[in-house]
C-alpha cells in the first residue's frame, strides 16, 4: 500500500474524512457559448425516438475535443466546482466609440446562462468524451458569468474546474447573510 492509502486509512480511523487531492485547472475555449438545445422525437413505423439535434451533439463534441489536454487522469471524485465565463456575440448597437471596448458590459441576450452550463458540464463528463467527472450530479458549486465580447474579439469560453471549499457554510453565509448552524 502507499502513503496515500495509509493517510486515507488513518483519517477515516481518527474520524475525519480525507480531503480530496487538489485540484484547479482554467482553460479557454475558442468556441462561441452555445445552449443546449431540447431533446427531439420522431416517430418513425410505430416507434418513438428521442435524441439531440445534430448542433448541439457537434458543438459538445468539439469541447470534450479541446478540453482533453488539461483533462486529469483519471474522472474526479466527489464535489467539484465549475466557473464559466461566457463571452458572446456583441450587437452592432454596442460597437459605437462610446460603448466600453472591453469585457465589461454583462450580456442578456441569448444564449441562457443554464442552457450554457447544460452543455458544457454534459460536454466535460466522462459518459461524453472529455471525463473530467463521472457524471454531472458531482458539480455542486457552479457559476455562470455572460459577457459582451471586446470590440475586435470573438466570442470564447473560460473554464475553471476545481474543488469547491471543504466547508460550504461560508458559502451559504455569503448567499444568505446567515450563519449556518453547524
Amino acid at each position: 500500500m502507499g502513503d496515500r492509502d495509509d493517510t486515507m486509512r488513518d483519517s477515516i480511523r481518527s474520524g475525519q474524512t480525507p480531503a480530496p487531492p487538489p485540484f484547479d485547472v482554467t482553460f479557454e475555449v475558442p468556441l462561441p457559448p452555445k445552449g443546449k438545445e431540447r431533446a427531439r422525437t420522431v416517430v418513425h413505423g410505430g416507434k418513438a425516438r428521442t435524441y439531440t439535434p445534430s448542433g448541439t451533439t457537434e458543438w459538445q463534441a468539439r469541447l470534450a475535443m479541446m478540453a482533453r489536454e488539461s483533462m486529469p487522469t483519471e474522472a474526479l471524485e466527489g464535489p467539484i466546482r465549475v466557473d464559466l465565463v461566457c463571452i458572446v456575440h456583441r450587437p452592432n448597437r454596442l460597437r459605437r466609440k462610446c460603448d466600453p471596448a472591453g469585457l465589461e458590459l454583462w450580456a442578456c441576450s441569448k444564449p441562457d446562462g443554464d442552457n450554457i452550463a447544460k452543455a458544457v458540464l454534459d460536454s466535460l463528463g466522462a459518459k461524453h468524451g472529455a471525463g473530467f467527472w463521472r457524471d454531472d450530479s458531482q458539480v455542486s458549486d457552479l457559476r455562470v458569468v455572460k459577457v459582451h465580447v471586446e470590440k475586435d474579439g470573438r466570442p470564447r469560453m473560460i473554464i475553471r474546474i476545481r474543488r469547491p471549499a471543504r466547508d460550504p457554510r461560508g458559502e451559504i453565509y455569503a448567499m444568505t447573510g446567515k450563519v449556518p448552524s453547524a
